[in-house]
């Protein structure tokens, strides 16, 4: 198991537009389970892609048991999601 920490984690997907993400902070340490709620659109499913490395951040960092995988490629943070359908 592994701890997950966010640090003021920011996607936005060009300048003058409206930050998609902004200053995400949550720590998630190792055994515990964590639930992500809302409504269409409000960025449940960029943040968890950004997690996986399939859309790169545009500030902060994410760490994985204090190691920034920020830049690392989705094939390196051995991490998985299974999406709904």
């Amino acid at each position: 198991m592994a701890t997950l920490e966010l640090r003021n984690v920011n996607k936005s997907y060009g300048s003058g537009l409206v930050d998609t993400l902004k200053n995400i902070e949550i720590s998630i340490d190792s055994g515990e389970f964590l639930i992500l709620v809302g409504p269409s659109g409000c960025g449940k499913s960029t943040l968890m892609n950004c997690i996986a490395g399939l859309e790169d951040i545009s500030g902060g960092a994410i760490l994985v048991d204090d190691q920034d995988i920020s830049g690392m490629s989705p094939k390196d943070r051995d991490i998985a999601m299974v999406f709904q359908s």
